[in-house]
């Protein structure tokens, strides 16, 4: 037998003791799930107890006196709709209880009837109730959930109507009308707040948005939408509350949001306006154009309202500072801190000076000095994976950098990190090359064919830079450093040797004699002779 978890409520209603007695004792109504059992002997007493008492079934004669079943259902229908309703009668009444299906009633069993047969017809509505009530109790569930996430839900719609390019026409309109959305007007404008989030830790950052959307809430109400994009929050204004002023009204209700930004979080923000959307499709239209009019504030910066309307002049001029990014890079490469600051300014301001000049511009200039700083990086011969990640790094940080001044300075601390090693590394380099540079000439000396462009071939530079090298290393050129190492030879072959000078000469690398000696006195302020006097030769 199966035993049902729901403890229901049973109400036996008939005139007559005997009945009501048997159909209460007959069957064990605990099994079916009943654990409280009421009668009543009219209609009216069944009325009063479903009213002060939970029933779910309702077991009832027709002919009754005060008010017959048919009456009590009607009455049951109205108040109390969820109450199984099932009929006992006679086959002689059996057509006039058909009329009472119009008020609700579900199931007849006829008079008389025997324990087994009551038992399964009540067990087969029982299980029947019992489904029912499973159906209710996950319909209340379900009501429940949606009620709690109805929030979210509409977000999720609010932002695939708003914020993407995604259009169902006329479907959109009944799921406002079902998610109960403010979105009623024949005009909208889209308004796009964002904060300066530079300075907050990414574990903070859901904190400040949230804090950033209720601020927003609390300012334009219920009448309008609101949602976040996820990392700006997206406004969307019923223009019809306003009238013919409603443009003046909400670039106001911008500003008033920035000042409480500003009180409530002390961060610094930006508003942007897109333009009028005569319909619920043409909002993503206003939410981009938001958007891009908000990209002025890289140009602009922050405590401000930019409105498409005011920068539709904008992006009318060009400018690509040639100059100005070579000598950044010269900086770079062999100055220092001070001049690669002074640099960086000159290209900043000329963007800032130029107030036409279009966003996508001003990044294209700083693109290509990020370009530039990464090639010198990537020509020279020095670790670099990490500043290579760096430069890599700033690439995808530059649609996320809110500020001209931001992004420029990056990219300044990148470029005097690359200096730092580019210099360090050409130090080290130039020492390296020297030092091979005289490897050779020790090994070749003695060939009076030995010129500068022989030396600078064999370690793979120009004749031009190994001579700059030279000067810049050892404070020497490269005649007075063969000399010197012709020289020392010269002399210890003088103190080791007895051979005569024009011999040493030409072990030295001199094809004549006469220019050794003078060579040789130049060096030493001695002769040959007074040199071998003095060393005792």
């Amino acid at each position: 037998m199966k035993e049902y978890e729901k403890q229901y409520g049973l109400l036996v209603v008939d005139d007559e003791d005997l009945i009501r007695e048997a159909v209460t004792t007959l069957i064990d109504w605990k099994s079916l799930g009943f654990s409280h059992i009421y009668e009543a002997e009219d209609g009216e007493e069944a009325l009063l107890i479903c009213r002060r008492s939970k029933v779910d079934l309702v077991l009832t004669d027709i002919v009754m006196p005060f008010m017959d079943g048919i009456e009590l259902s009607r009455v049951l229908k109205e108040e109390f709709p969820q109450i199984h309703i099932v009929i006992l009668t006679g086959h002689e009444e059996f057509d006039y209880a058909k009329q009472s299906i119009y008020y609700g009633v579900k199931n007849y069993i006829l008079k008389p009837v025997g324990k087994e047969s009551l038992f399964r017809e009540m067990q087969a509505i029982c299980e029947t109730l019992h489904i029912e009530n499973k159906q209710k109790q996950y319909i209340a569930k379900m009501s429940s959930q949606l009620h709690q996430s109805l929030p979210l839900l509409r977000e999720k719609f609010l932002y695939s109507l708003v914020c993407t390019s995604y259009r169902k026409g006329q479907e959109n309109k009944k799921r406002i009308a079902n998610l109960e959305i403010p979105l009623y007007s024949k005009q909208y404008l889209v308004g796009i707040i964002e904060a300066d989030f530079e300075k907050v830790a990414d574990e903070d950052m859901e904190i400040f948005l949230f804090a950033l959307k209720n601020i927003c809430m609390d300012t334009v109400g219920s009448k309008h939408c609101v949602l976040d994009d996820g990392q700006r929050i997206v406004i969307v204004f019923n223009l019809d509350r306003y009238g013919e002023g409603s443009h003046t009204v909400i670039y106001d209700t911008m500003e008033v949001i920035l000042k409480a930004i500003g009180i409530a979080i002390k961060i610094p923000a930006a508003g942007a306006l897109g333009s009028r959307a005569d319909d619920i499709d043409n909002l993503y239209q206003s939410y981009r154009e938001a958007g891009a009019a908000l990209e002025y504030r890289y140009l602009l910066g922050y405590n401000r309202i930019y409105d498409i309307k005011d920068i539709e002049h904008m992006g009318k001029v060009f400018l690509y500072p040639t100059n100005e990014i070579k000598q950044l890079l010269y900086s770079m490469k062999f100055l220092g801190r001070k001049e690669l600051r002074a640099s960086m300014e000159r290209i900043e301001n000329a963007c800032i000076v130029n107030k036409s000049l279009s966003v996508s511009n001003i990044k294209m200039i700083y693109f290509e000095i990020l370009n530039g700083i990464l090639k010198e990086l990537s020509a020279a011969r020095v670790p670099k994976k990490g500043l290579w990640q760096q430069g890599i790094d700033l690439y995808r940080q530059m649609d996320m950098q809110t500020t001209i001044r931001q992004f420029s300075s990056k990219i300044l601390e990148f470029a005097c990190a690359v200096s730092r090693t580019l210099q360090t590394a050409q130090s080290s380099s130039s020492q390296e090359l020297i030092c091979r540079a005289e490897d050779y000439m020790e090994q070749q000396y003695m060939n009076p064919e030995l010129s500068q462009s022989m030396v600078a071939s064999q370690i793979g530079i120009s004749t031009g830079y190994l001579s700059g090298l030279f000067k810049k290393e050892s404070g020497r050129n490269f005649i007075e450093a063969l000399t010197e190492i012709r020289m020392c030879h010269a002399m210890e072959l003088m103190k080791r040797t007895d051979k005569k000078n024009y011999q040493i000469a030409a072990e030295t690398g001199f094809s004549n004699p006469h220019y050794f000696s003078i060579s040789f006195k130049k060096y030493s302020g001695m002769s040959p002779s007074e040199f071998r006097s003095k060393a005792g030769v």
